[in-house]
């Protein structure tokens, strides 16, 4: 039988179409107008609903494209560019305090002043790492 819902779809009987079986109206007379009128207001509500998914799916892309940029900018910062710096600065005043105290005579002033300022920029560097994650 040949009607205007697809099979399994719910709400009330459809008469079965009459005319040629593609939609044509017989050659009798005229489709009438209320079913015309009912299939536009079908077609309306589906062009309009197509038209809010298109819209909410454009939101979505750029609140994604948000999300990408703030992430590239979260993975490189200055903050970071200067703890990486003031890292391999506190690995340089460890190696010196080192080697201040392996020396020959050994000068412990400058062993401990060098000891003290990597403690010093390594904490620097922690608090500059510790940025970028707030």
């Amino acid at each position: 039988m040949d009607t205007d819902r697809p099979e399994g779809e719910a709400g009330p009987p459809i008469e079965p179409r009459s005319g040629d079986g593609h939609g044509n109206a017989p050659a009798g007379g005229a489709a009438e107008p209320t079913d015309a009128s009912a299939a536009d207001r079908r077609h309306e509500q589906l062009l309009a609903g197509l038209s809010r998914i298109e819209r909410l799916l454009g939101e979505v892309v750029e609140q994604q494209q948000q999300v990408q940029r703030e992430q590239q900018v979260r993975e490189f910062s200055l903050a970071d560019v200067f703890a990486s710096l003031t890292q391999v600065v506190a690995i340089a005043a460890m190696l010196g305090a080192v080697l201040a105290m392996l020396q020959s005579p050994p000068d412990r002033g400058l062993a401990a002043l060098a000891l003290l300022g990597a403690i010093a920029v390594q904490g620097l560097s922690l608090t500059l790492f510790m940025l970028r994650r707030k």
